[in-house]
């Protein structure tokens, strides 16, 4: 009811397309990374793919941030633990199919790795959005963190991108701004 009176669609309108709470998180979910991947995709920032995966992430977050119009959703996911499993899910399912690896256990590390990265993220940002505790951390900050704990349990060196690069960070408002203008089309 609060996501169809949000979008001003009727509530039968609505579960006709999504008769499952989860079928709408994961089509949202996945358009967010899908468009998240296309703006990342001839980046004069990032070559390396898991720096990629990273920005990718970084935009897909701040997009979903600043995406007034998916606030119930994103509030049913942070607040329904299943949900937001569901979407970690997603996530790492995604991810693993974007970089493309045959190896097994590499794709198992970046599936755990994924695993605490996002989880942790979706904490802070539950906290953050749900429970208001805004001094805890900027969204900066917690996309920050949660590449920083990907890259410790890839057993890769910490990285954080310039956020502070002025130049990175207009493409990422530009790129953010594009993404939400483009998640409803």
């Amino acid at each position: 009811t609060d996501i169809a009176n949000a979008s001003g669609a009727k509530r039968s309108l609505v579960q006709y397309y999504f008769p499952k709470k989860e079928n709408l998180i994961y089509i949202y979910i996945n358009k967010a990374l899908d468009l998240a991947s296309e703006m990342v995709e001839g980046n004069p920032f990032v070559t390396d793919p898991i720096k990629k995966l990273h920005l990718i992430g970084y935009l897909e977050y701040m997009a979903l941030y600043k995406d007034n119009l998916a606030d119930h959703l994103i509030k049913d996911i942070l607040q329904d633990r299943d949900n937001t499993q569901m979407a970690i899910d997603r996530v790492v399912e995604w991810s693993i199919r974007y970089l493309g690896s045959e190896d097994e256990a590499y794709n198992r590390q970046l599936a755990e790795a994924l695993t605490y990265a996002v989880g942790g993220g979706c904490e802070l940002i539950y906290r953050h959005v749900v429970k208001g505790e805004v001094d805890q951390h900027s969204p900066k900050e917690i996309a920050e963190r949660s590449i920083q704990i990907m890259d410790f349990l890839m057993g890769r060196q910490p990285h954080v991108f310039n956020l502070d690069n002025q130049e990175l960070e207009q493409w990422v408002k530009e790129k953010v701004r594009i993404m939400n203008k483009r998640m409803y089309l």
